[in-house]
């Protein structure tokens, strides 16, 4: 499919004015092609031109993204405020025209996601065609000007919009007597997750169309630690770097993984942005139809500056064990953890695991606070 036919498919008819308007700066790059050719511009009127044209269009862009996002922020604030007017929603009429209302918010913030998708998208073409047909460079020029507009650095802006809609959505539930279960999140020390996964494919457009129907049966779960992984205004993504540890002669923990061998653990090293903590992960493979069981995700952490010394070995026990006791953890919790410990630690130094690969990205996680029955990651 060509571009234009996508963007014309994309495009919000009542938004139309708004989008880039592709078809005109593609009909201006072939005619500047074709007048270099003849000799009738030369490059230097002719970039003058285009670059003030899609310098418009930029603009353009940008100053609806804002005047869309400045109406979303101002209805998700009248909306908080009402739901903190009210105790409990128990009128059949008035719990509809709620949901209708935060589900009309909720299609909005696709759009404006779907509108800054499309529209980038069309700029990142156009310069290309650019610089193929034209034989000048105008996409190191473009990057920096769209770094400077905001409907380009859109995700944190997006995503805290999610997050407040999200609060919404919960608190509405709570209102009308839907209320989840939230139980204390407990930190640090070992902590053990049993899970069953099923994995599918989004497509990049439709990543906030996902996230807004997923906000309306479960919260967004923003981590509230001491260790603050988000910035102060909270976005609904998370930075998430993890490195692998494996034998680099033999990759045998990938080997057991890749081929779901019964027991095969992955080991690796997590920080989230802005914590101040390493979380020591184990996962083990455990093959249901044979156990009955789900596989399972065991972690502690370290203090950063105690990694090195942990690999090696030269970070003891007692060491950890005096960390945990001035946590204030229970004798339960730092049997459990000190187990994990000392087994990741036996396997680094036996099996003479070394970093191997780094991942990073960023997630967002869908989960009732403190109880992960279900929980969903994108």
């Amino acid at each position: 499919m060509g571009f234009e036919r996508y963007l014309e498919e994309k495009s919000k008819s009542e938004w139309s004015l708004y989008y880039i308007n592709y078809k005109y700066l593609k009909n201006m790059i072939m005619e500047m092609s074709q007048r270099f050719k003849r000799g009738t511009w030369t490059k230097k009127d002719a970039e003058h031109k285009f670059t003030t044209a899609i310098e418009l269009e930029i603009v353009k862009v940008n100053d609806f993204f804002l005047l869309v996002q400045k109406e979303m922020e101002a209805k998700l604030a009248a909306l908080k405020l009402y739901l903190n007017k009210n105790k409990s929603i128990n009128n059949a009429v008035t719990e509809e025209s709620l949901i209708q209302h935060m589900d009309k918010l909720a299609e909005k913030l696709t759009d404006l996601h779907e509108f800054t998708h499309v529209n980038f998208t069309g700029f990142k073409k156009i310069i290309k065609k650019h610089d193929r047909y034209t034989d000048m460079v105008a996409s190191p020029w473009f990057l920096e000007r769209c770094k400077e507009q905001t409907f380009y650095c859109s995700s944190n802006e997006l995503g805290n919009m999610l997050v407040k809609l999200s609060a919404c959505y919960t608190q509405a539930r709570q209102l009308m007597g839907k209320a989840e279960e939230a139980k204390e999140v407990i930190e640090g020390g070992r902590q053990n997750f049993q899970r069953t996964t099923t994995k599918y494919w989004v497509k990049q457009e439709d990543i906030m169309r996902v996230k807004t129907l997923i906000a309306k049966h479960l919260p967004v779960n923003i981590f509230t630690s001491k260790s603050a992984r988000f910035r102060t205004e909270q976005t609904d993504s998370a930075y998430i770097s993890s490195c692998y540890y494996d034998n680099p002669d033999t990759m045998e923990l990938y080997e057991g993984r890749l081929r779901k061998t019964q027991g095969a653990i992955a080991l690796r090293f997590r920080e989230y942005a802005g914590g101040k903590e390493i979380f020591v992960e184990r996962k083990t493979h455990i093959e249901s139809w044979v156990t009955g069981a789900a596989s399972i995700k065991e972690r502690f952490d370290l203090d950063p500056s105690d990694v090195f010394d942990f690999i090696r070995g030269t970070y003891k026990t007692e060491d950890f064990i005096k960390r945990l006791k001035e946590r204030k953890k229970s004798e339960e919790d730092i049997k459990d953890a000190v187990k994990l410990f000392e087994e990741a630690q036996y396997v680094i130094l036996q099996h003479n695991l070394l970093p191997t690969m780094t991942t990073a990205y960023y997630r967002t996680a869908f989960q009732i606070p403190g109880n992960a029955n279900v929980r969903i990651s994108i």
